[in-house]
């Protein structure tokens, strides 16, 4: 859907994993550090009595390595910056002055080399809603479509050195394909054309959108979510799952296909209604002709069969009428 879109992966090896020491240890190992930088700095230790004096009658304790424990405070203290927490399904990028390491990705308290750049990402599945998007339906009809789609990471180092930002990216994917997908299918039912000429590519057009977005809303999400996947995969993002939660006729028609659905039920109704009333009166006329002893004119037909599809037509009780001949 975009620039970004090729056809070859980027030549990222996703499965080395950063080398690491246990955090709880490494804590203990750099405050015992600090302790005794600060004990060499102090004379605590280290130190050692020399007599002065012009008979060695006085003592005094020399510190010729206090300036140790300036070195040493400094390195535990920056040793520090290299423990990490990381959560289930959380994950860091790492590099060293530039050059891609790999990946941390076990979970709990952790040290590693404070000199590397992290960014942390995170392979929990997320949600993204889109606006209200107005698309032409496959009738050319508009109507008002809006998806939330599911999605995670799955490859960090791909999303951090490929993308600038992975969740515009995904986002702007998300609606082209969901625009395109769309507009291929009608919103309720296809719409035939009258036109001789054009029975051939009807059919073909027909065969085509079989499918309506009233309809068939699994077949359709499902082609989205392939669409989408076609595009974002390579980039270390997947969508899992496409739900619509909108889907609606254009303000400006609503009113006006509200009336046209509601007229294609009535003629519906109408047709079922007619064929059943033919079939009822047409069996009462022959079953009449069929009785022994009884005999109808083609008059008496034709007024009983008006009669009859008058009466079980009409939506009031029919008054009987009684002719006597003269």
């Amino acid at each position: 859907m975009t620039d970004l879109t090729t056809n070859e992966q980027a030549p990222i090896d996703p499965a080395k994993h950063i080398f690491t020491l246990n955090g709880y240890l490494m804590l203990f190992s750099l405050i015992a550090l600090l302790a005794a930088a600060g004990l060499i700095a102090f004379g605590i230790i280290g130190g050692y009595e020399v007599a002065t004096g012009s008979y060695g009658t006085r003592t005094e304790i020399v510190k010729p390595y206090w300036w140790v424990g300036i070195p040493l405070g400094l390195l535990s203290l920056f040793g520090m910056c290299g423990f990490k927490v990381i959560d289930p399904k959380d994950v860091y990028v790492i590099q060293l002055f530039g050059t891609p390491l790999g990946v941390l990705d076990k979970q709990g308290f952790l040290w590693c080399n404070p000199l590397f750049s992290v960014k942390k990402h995170s392979y929990k599945v997320k949600n993204f809603e889109t606006s209200d998007l107005k698309v032409n339906d496959a009738n050319g009809s508009p109507i008002i479509v809006a998806a939330v789609v599911s999605w995670k990471v799955t490859n960090a180092e791909l999303v951090e050195y490929e993308l600038e930002d992975h969740t515009v990216f995904f986002n702007s994917q998300v609606e082209g394909h969901l625009r395109n997908i769309v507009r291929k299918y009608p919103y309720d039912e296809v719409e035939s054309n009258s036109k001789e000429g054009d029975n051939e590519k009807n059919r073909n057009r027909d065969e085509a959108v079989s499918l309506t977005l009233t309809q068939s809303i699994e077949e359709i999400s499902e082609e989205i979510l392939n669409s989408i996947n076609e595009d974002v995969q390579k980039f270390g993002i997947e969508a899992t799952a496409v739900n619509f939660n909108n889907l609606s006729y254009a303000p400006e028609i609503a009113s006006a296909m509200t009336q046209k659905q509601q007229a294609k039920a009535i003629i519906a109704a109408k047709k079922e209604l007619t064929e059943g009333v033919t079939d009822v009166v047409a069996k009462t006329i022959s079953s009449l002709d069929k009785k022994e002893g009884f005999t109808i004119s083609d008059a008496d037909k034709s007024s009983l069969a008006k009669n009859l599809t008058l009466m079980l037509c009409t939506n009031r009780e029919a008054d009987a009428v009684i002719n006597i001949d003269k």
